[in-house]
């Protein structure tokens, strides 16, 4: 080759290179770093993103961490048949367009251990689970190791599950140990478990907080609209809330039926902290990864019994007895102070203190001028700290007054 030839050569492969390069458009997400992009197969360790078809397919066992943000169909991606590997998201996004197609879908007998850092979100279109698993599958998610409050919303299109089958698809095997999940089904689908037609599979939650959510004619938590009732929903742990109250079949700890127990008074998507008493919940109990709702409230799902825990430095108390209920503030009797200085006058007012105040509960003054007659509400006052708590501004005008003191968590009793 002359030195003419090698120069056009040369100028060839530059302008393909240049061709390619220009062709290679980002579609915004990234596997282990590497960016994929609409110009050509991209590929590493384990996986092989397609343009063509769009999808990411994740065949080796190698750790995965996906991250970016497409909303316009141009990433899905699919677990293996038959592999096992473990996937992180970090704040990652993909929406699914047009009918059939899934967001992220696991293969026959695929196994994967997903990991939840920062804000991540999967949605599906029509037939299909925001994140698939349907029978023969397997999934177990948690919070990564240095993000507690790590999330997925997953949520799926018409006749699909949130999480597990899509349509006509039973849900697979979903174990929840960490993280914050919001399964959203479709129409006629399961939050997590069955699509339309499809039964529900096995539901287990040992901790982390979870809110399932049904379309129109599903169960929150077990089979879609029409779908066969059996598998298992097991819950030894977390904060588990349906938005409509429907589970099939009726949850257990594995062997006695549990019954939600809301604990409301909490500060609205707050961190919780349970602290655990003499008598206290079960051992096996979970409570890693809770936080409260936008009504303040976590939500523990136990068997028939009583119960005494410290949620936040709250007491609270709560007897199960074959159906759901409220969890109740543990509050002492209020006692007025013993050191003579209960009743103080100052002119015309009146300041009183009770001595055993409990930081955070409402204490109620209550008076009337003889005794059986109507009590007439003075004041509501919110401890601050333990210890003493003084109404003030009292008026002392009557001539003889008798007062009491009532306690609550957040009304007036």
């Amino acid at each position: 080759m002359n030195k003419h030839d090698w120069s056009r050569f040369l100028a060839a492969v530059a302008a393909t290179f240049a061709a390619v390069a220009a062709s290679a458009i980002p579609v915004g997400v990234t596997v282990n770093g590497t960016p994929l992009d609409s110009g050509g197969p991209s590929y590493g360790a384990g996986w092989l993103y397609d343009p063509g078809s769009s999808t990411l397919f994740l065949f080796g066992t190698e750790p995965f961490t996906l991250s970016g943000i497409n909303v316009i169909g141009g990433v899905r991606v699919v677990i293996s048949e038959s592999v096992t590997s473990m996937v992180a998201f970090s704040n990652l996004t993909l929406r699914a367009t047009g009918d059939n197609r899934c967001a992220f879908a696991l293969e026959t007998n695929a196994c994967v251990s997903l990991f939840l850092a920062g804000e991540n979100t999967l949605m599906s279109g029509e037939n299909r689970a925001g994140l698939e698993v349907a029978a023969g599958r397997t999934l177990s998610v948690t919070h990564a190791p240095d993000d507690a409050m790590g999330s997925l919303t997953a949520m799926g299109g018409d006749y699909g599950a949130g999480i597990g089958g899509g349509d006509q698809g039973a849900g697979g095997t979903v174990t929840i140990n960490g993280g914050m999940v919001v399964a959203n089904g479709g129409l006629s689908s399961a939050g997590i478990g069955g699509g339309w037609s499809g039964a529900g599979g096995t539901v287990t939650v040992s901790g982390g907080t979870v809110f399932a959510q049904s379309g129109a004619g599903g169960t929150d938590i077990g089979s879609g609209y029409n779908g066969a009732i059996s598998g298992a929903n097991l819950f030894t742990g977390g904060s588990i809330r349906l938005a409509n109250d429907t589970i099939t079949p009726a949850p257990s700890n594995g062997t006695a039926r549990v019954w939600c127990v809301t604990v409301p008074g909490l500060t609205p998507g707050a961190a919780v902290e349970i602290a655990l008493p003499a008598e206290n919940l079960p051992a096996y109990f979970g409570v890693n990864g809770l936080f409260a709702d936008a009504v303040g409230c976590i939500y523990l799902w136990l068997p028939d019994g009583d119960y005494a825990f410290t949620a936040n430095n709250i007491d609270y108390t709560a007897t199960v007895d074959g159906a759901a209920v409220t969890a109740s503030v543990s509050v002492d009797a209020p006692l007025f102070a013993t050191d003579g200085t209960a009743l103080v006058f100052d002119g015309v007012l009146l300041s009183i203190k009770i001595t055993n105040a409990q930081n955070g509960v409402m204490y109620t003054l209550y008076a009337t001028d003889t005794l059986g007659g109507s009590w007439i509400l003075e004041q509501v006052v919110q401890a601050q700290a333990d210890g003493d708590l003084v109404f003030e501004n009292i008026s002392a005008s009557p001539t003889k007054r008798f007062f009491k003191v009532g306690a609550s968590a957040s009304s007036p009793q």
